[in-house]
């Protein structure tokens, strides 16, 4: 599927590999927002990082740059359109798409969207990346997805993101 636009990220700004690997470690909390934002262009945040919705604010003014919030009950907010409210309620590993996918959940938040959470590889290879992108492709055709949001969530998440936008990019 040629015309998928596939857009990687981590899980929160003080995810444990981007506070190890990733920021300098002068770096203020408060840049880290912006720091992120030049390698990446999607942030994954829960409910209890709604102190950074004005930062957000900013920052989706200033570049191409989606946050993807974890939707909860009672949660209303007037929101963006650039932040993405995503219920994580449907998991592909249940029909054993892909043996080396320990959790993996797609939900379509708007019309042609699909967002994929990963919270643990197996294998942290390239070749098991390129089976996820490949995964995550065929799953995309077959629900007609133009876009998908993959979010890193595990202990090497800095490193198979990274990964995976090269190797997404060579496929």
């Amino acid at each position: 599927m040629a015309d998928l636009n596939i857009i990687f990220g981590i899980s929160g700004l003080a995810h444990s590999s981007l506070m190890n690997h990733f920021y300098p470690e002068d770096l203020p909390e408060d840049w880290r927002l912006d720091y992120y934002s030049n390698e990446f262009d999607v942030l994954f945040c829960l409910d209890s990082d709604i102190k950074l919705l004005d930062e957000l604010q900013e920052m989706i003014e200033e570049k191409n740059f989606t946050c993807l919030l974890e939707k909860k009950a009672g949660l209303n907010l007037e929101l963006p359109e650039q932040v993405i409210t995503v219920e994580l309620s449907h998991d592909l590993n249940s029909n054993n798409q892909a043996d080396h996918l320990q959790w993996f959940k797609v939900i379509a938040d708007q019309q042609g969207t699909g967002f994929c959470l990963i919270n643990k590889l197996q294998e942290n290879t390239p070749r098991t990346i390129r089976e996820l992108i490949e995964t995550i492709r065929n799953y995309a055709s077959q629900q007609s997805y133009s876009e998908v949001y993959v979010i890193f969530n595990d202990d090497y998440a800095l490193e198979n993101c990274q990964s995976a936008k090269v190797i997404d990019a060579m496929m």
